[in-house]
């Protein structure tokens, strides 16, 4: 392997990995799954210029594949409606012409959602895991878009347009306050004073 190969699978190695052991530990073996799927997402995410509006709309995706794979296991005659509703859905709403291969990752969820099922009760927290995996991708995106922004700090770049009051507070804290003349910098007035 050689060092420009090693260099850009650092990247996806580390979301799969973060997604595995997040989900692992908070939300159960169940949802480790998510992982795969969620990385294939990643790679094709990174490449986009703005990335908020497809994923979010792949978060839904993601939560109607967990929801159709959840009823295809109640009934071997609700494995074969769901499935098929499933597979079709993907098939007409997700295949184009400029991406023939999109399929691949919703498809991937679903039979991964299937093979590792959860009770209706448990339904929601896979949902809340997808959501949380997808905050997480958002911030690997946003660190990985950070520096190529060219500009100091961290609350001038991406996350200062995410977290506008926030970025403000930060600013405020930073904010230094008059100081007399002839006191040094590192020496407050209230030392001076006394």
């Amino acid at each position: 392997m050689d060092k420009n190969s090693l260099k850009k699978a650092v990247l996806p190695a580390s979301v799969v990995t973060a997604v595995f052991f997040l989900n692992y530990f908070c939300f159960g073996r169940e949802n480790a799954i998510i992982g795969p799927f969620l990385t294939l997402s990643f790679l094709k995410f990174k490449d986009m210029e703005d990335y908020r509006g497809c994923m979010l709309r792949t978060l839904g995706v993601y939560c109607i594949m967990a929801a159709a794979a959840w009823a295809a296991l109640l009934h071997p005659i609700l494995t074969v409606v769901c499935n098929g509703l499933a597979l079709f859905w993907i098939g007409y709403f997700l295949i184009d012409e400029y991406n023939p291969l999109n399929y691949f990752p919703a498809g991937m969820a679903l039979i991964f959602f299937q093979n590792s099922p959860v009770s209706l009760g448990r339904l929601p927290l896979r949902l809340l895991a997808l959501a949380v995996s997808f905050f997480l991708i958002f911030i690997f995106l946003g660190c990985k878009s950070w520096p190529k922004e060219k500009v100091p700090g961290l609350w001038n770049g991406w996350l200062w347009r995410a977290f506008p009051c926030a970025g403000g507070f930060w600013r405020s804290l930073r904010r230094e306050k008059p100081r007399r003349p002839g006191i040094p910098k590192g020496v407050s007035a209230s030392v001076t004073e006394a």
